[in-house]
Formats: structure tokens, sequence, C-alpha cells
């Protein structure tokens, strides 16, 4: 399928808020797409409703297990993240992730957000690094796959709600320019449109229809702007500086950045598991080693946890313990021979120092005046 000229609007921020872990289709078939183009891996998406706020609670996250520390795999991870959050030839950015319905991706201490893409590759200092897959977050129209990639008509609206069935009702969510100003087109409604209108000297009833749709070509014409119909940041910026709309210094607050994703791991963190072992946490320790995961802690995982344990410094026992569950996380843990830093001491509590005194009728000083603070009186 032809993909369109025309690349997917902008979506907005879309953070969990339901609890629908059942595998989204268009994170199933990014998943299976990666794995056809670079052969297959561990891929996790649903997670249970327990572990914070993550999309994999409604199935429209993916993790796509690769190590960043491995050079090979490392150069795979980073083409992907860098094909999908470049630009195009006409300059939209990320146009291959609005493509796919991507809203955001962490991958080894950075994160790229679809919603805000002048930020770029920032620093990602969540409690997990994501140096062992890539985390990519969809859209709703991404994990229904309702975007250019699958459809082939580029998404002119952006649905902010997914719900179990699919099949929300759209809606489109203003997008804002770099000039404070949002995005106007044909169906757009508000004070915004009643001031272009105004500013092109049209009637002026705030819809933004056929009328309004013509004057704005023809105001891109004689400003050789490009002619779409739609107010973006090229138009607004030429009506500011023509001074037919006031400038706006103040642009709107960036979204709030996502909650780190919780790790597939941290649900068996506090477990210890040894040969014998069966379950789930057994199956996740084994898709972590990159063994087969079949539930059950047999010699081969004990050879497995065993190497790790080596690779990482840790004693060789073959036992599965907090500790080695961290390493396997990414996160701090203790090697060999080392101990954990003692805690800080405890902040001394302001009357410790007059404990042993023995106040009454008659006491005075500095101890009684901690004491009658400590009792709400006048000190």
């Amino acid at each position: 399928m032809a993909l369109p000229v025309e690349v997917d609007v902008a979506p907005s921020y879309q953070q969990q808020t339901t609890c629908d872990p059942t595998a989204k289709p268009g994170a199933v078939a990014f998943g299976q797409l990666l794995n056809a183009h670079y052969g297959t891996r561990v891929t996790h998406i649903s997670r249970n409703c327990n572990n914070g706020v993550t999309e994999h609670s409604e199935g429209r996250a993916l993790d796509w297990m690769i190590s960043a520390y491995d050079a090979q795999q490392r150069a795979i991870a980073d083409s992907i993240v860098q094909w999908l959050s470049a630009d195009d030839a006409n300059g939209n950015p990320g146009a291959m992730a609005r493509r796919f319905g991507i809203n955001y991706i962490i991958w080894n201490r950075k994160m790229w957000r679809a919603y805000a893409p002048e930020r770029g590759w920032a620093t990602y200092t969540g409690s997990h690094p994501h140096d062992d897959h890539i985390h990519i977050s969809f859209t709703w129209d991404g994990a229904y796959k309702r975007t250019s990639w699958w459809t082939g008509v580029a998404l002119r609206t952006v649905t902010v709600d997914g719900g179990a069935t699919g099949a929300p009702a759209p809606h489109t969510v203003p997008i804002l320019t770099s000039t404070g100003y949002h995005v106007l087109r044909r169906g757009s409604l508000g004070e915004e449109v009643r001031l272009l209108q105004q500013a092109l000297k049209i009637g002026v009833d705030g819809s933004f229809g056929p009328g309004t749709e013509q004057a704005v070509r023809a105001f891109q014409t004689q400003h050789k702007l490009t002619v779409d119909g739609a107010v973006g940041s090229q138009s607004w910026t030429k009506l500011i500086e023509l001074g037919l709309v006031p400038a706006r210094s103040a642009s709107a607050p960036a979204p709030a950045a996502p909650p780190a994703a919780a790790h597939p791991l941290e649900q068996y963190s506090t477990l210890t598991l040894r040969r014998g072992s069966t379950g789930a946490a057994v199956a996740a320790l084994q898709r972590a080693l990159s063994l087969t995961a079949d539930g059950s802690f047999g010699p081969g995982t004990e050879q497995g946890v065993r190497a790790f344990q080596q690779s990482k410094s840790l004693t060789s026992d073959g036992v599965v313990i907090p500790n080695v569950w961290n390493a396997l996380m990414g996160r701090s843990y203790f090697k060999t021979g080392e101990s954990a830093p003692a805690a800080p001491p405890a902040a001394a509590h302001p009357l410790e120092q007059y404990s042993t005194l023995t106040l009454r009728r008659g006491s005075t000083g500095a101890a009684v005046a901690a004491l009658q603070r400590a009792l709400s009186l006048t000190a």
C-alpha cells in the first residue's frame, strides 16, 4: 500500500486512563513488522493494571527486547528509533512515528515524544534506563491501526479515548503552534476562528467553513505560503507579521512527561527463584535471558542464570534473588564482595539534646522553651 503525501496529524499526549490490557492490533502488528525485518525478538505488550500508569495496561505499548550493550543490537535499535523520529523530506517531524500512531519512544536513557518533537531525544531519568528494550507507546489511533501506514490515508483528527471496542467517537484535539495559536481548518470553531475571520475581512461567525477556507487559500497564495487552506504556524506567523492578529508571548505549557513505564520484571523482583521453581516469574526470567520461556526452572535456566551472574560479577550460584533481579532490570545492584551502603543516620530530633534532663515547675532555659514549643505553648 502506497503512503499518502500528507502525514498524519501530530498526536496529543495520551496516557493510560483505563484497564484493558488486551494486546491491541497496532502494537501486535508493529512488533511483527520489527521481527520480520530484524529477526524475531521477545516482545511484551500486555501488563496487569497494578503497575502504576503505563499504556501496557491498555495493551497499546510495546517492549521490543534488545540490548544497548551489544554493539550489533544497539546499531539495530538506534536505526529503528532514528527512522521513526526523523523529519521527512517536507520537514514533518517524526513523520514515520506519526504514520504508525506512535505517542512516544524510550530507548537507552533517551526519550522522544511525538507530541513534543521539538524537545528531540531528551534525557530520560525514569527508574529503568530502557537499555534492554525499546519501549513504544501508541496513540489510540495507532493501537487500532487507523493511521496511514495501515490505511493509506493520513489522519486529520486524533482519537483520545480507546475503550474496549476500539470504536470511540473521534475528537479533534486543538494543536498548538509555536505562535501560541492553534491550527485551524475546516470544521474548527471558536474565538480564534473569529479572530482569523476578522483579520481576513470576511463574515465573522466563529465557524471555519468553505468561505473561510477559500479566504485562507487566497491569503496563502498572496503571501507565497503553502496553500492548503489550513491555518498553521506559517500562516499565523504571517498574520502576526502583518499586524492582523496580536502576537502571543506565552505559549501553553508542555504536557507533563509520561510516567516511567514499569519494567516487565518489576512484579517478580521480590521473589527468589532456583532450580525447580515454576510459573510466570520463571517464564519472565527466561525471556529476559533470551531462553525458551517454558516456565520451568531446569538445568538450562540455571546455566543461563549462572552465566548472567558471572557477567555482572555476582555470586554464580544459579539462584535469582532481589539483587539479581535488579541487575536484570538494569538497576543498581551490589557485586560480590560489596556491601550495601549504610543507611544515613536518622536526623536527630529537636528534643534529643534535652532528653537526659528533668524539668519541673520553676525550671528555665532553652530546654523549657523547646518543651513549650513541642506542646504548642508560648515559648
